[in-house]
């Protein structure tokens, strides 16, 4: 137990040290062996936990969408429940919050050089929060019968994403006028299955 918890501590301290690096450099400057350098893991050691640079920043990018997760679920109130779209949009502001405060991430996620297994985990994180939203959505107001529900949250979240990547990959940054863009496409998507107004709940 005691060495399955110190692997666990070494692992961790590769993924931190990856988050690190990337906060200055893009994916294809950081090899593993500097991943091991920044963790002061020796290479041969940082081996036994990743196959490689890639592999690190996949499990990177799966705990950037626990992180998401969770400040998504928090609790809302005030003007976020005056609708349905209101709630979308706290939700999401939320998720660009903290792409701003993380800006590796921004590399990570959003970036165009991120290698196709790290895509492939962040769309599985994106079906998750697809499934959070519509959980979301359903604790706060009554939805209306939605057929694949989770199904269609999770298409509404790759439309922002794409407007965040777009606008990442263009402008270096999140800009507001993307961020607005994302938002408004989002939610059109969405008023296909849910009409502008519907109850709220313990209201």
């Amino acid at each position: 137990m005691k060495r399955y918890a110190k692997g666990e501590e070494r692992r961790l301290k590769l993924i931190l040290a990856a988050e690190r690096l990337l906060e200055n450099e893009d994916l294809p400057e950081i090899t593993m062996h500097r991943i091991a350098a920044e963790a002061d893991i020796p290479p041969g050691s940082a081996y036994h936990f990743f196959s490689g640079a890639n592999e690190v920043f996949a499990a990177a990018a799966g705990r950037f969408g626990e992180q998401l997760i969770q400040d998504i679920i928090s609790p809302y109130s005030g003007a976020a429940l005056e609708s349905w779209s209101n709630l979308f949009e706290h939700a999401a502001r939320r998720g660009v919050a903290l792409y701003q405060s993380k800006p590796g991430y921004c590399r990570l996620i959003l970036g165009s050089t991120t290698a196709p297994s790290i895509k492939a985990s962040d769309r599985q994180n994106d079906f998750e929060l697809g499934a959070q939203f519509a959980e979301l959505m359903n604790e706060y107001f009554v939805l209306p019968e939605i057929n694949q529900c989770e199904l269609r949250f999770f298409h509404a979240i790759e439309i922002f994403d794409l407007f965040l990547s777009l606008s990442f990959q263009r402008h270096g940054a999140l800009t507001p006028e993307m961020i607005e863009d994302g938002l408004s496409a989002s939610i059109s998507y969405l008023r296909q299955f849910i009409p502008d107004r519907i109850p709220r709940r313990g209201v």
